[in-house]
């Protein structure tokens, strides 16, 4: 029997699984720099990966190419927004954690530490 071809997805692809079996990618996330760079997220979920990290990635071209430039752990399910400028990520420490919020002070490349702060409900 033959097997399929499938063909390639359309447009840019920033990421791929190294084992699309068990790992996967997920909350997609996109920004405008006001420099005109791309900032994209996402985070890994399924078996083994702990359900909290969160890759970043820069594009200089308008989206053309991509470079991962940092790995977040302690960020899940996050969002991608600019406020005043500046780039900020917001999200779940883990799946079902705690709220964290981080901000980037070179486009992207490095991040904030959220403290963690105990509410008393």
């Amino acid at each position: 029997m033959a097997q399929e071809i499938i063909p390639p997805p359309p447009g840019i692809v920033i990421d791929k699984s190294d084992d699309p079996q068990h790992v996967f990618l997920g909350s997609p996330g996109i920004v405008i720099l006001p420099n005109d760079n791309y900032v994209a997220s996402h985070d890994y979920f399924g078996g083994g990966t702990g359900s909290d990290s969160t890759a970043i990635f820069i594009s200089n071209d308008r989206g053309v190419s991509w470079e991962r430039e940092a790995g977040l752990r302690g960020q899940y399910w996050s969002t991608l927004f600019i406020h005043n400028r500046q780039l900020y990520i917001l999200g779940d420490s883990k799946e079902y954690g705690n709220i964290v919020i981080r901000r980037s002070d070179d486009d992207g490349r490095t991040w904030t530490i959220p403290l963690m702060k105990i509410m008393d409900y």
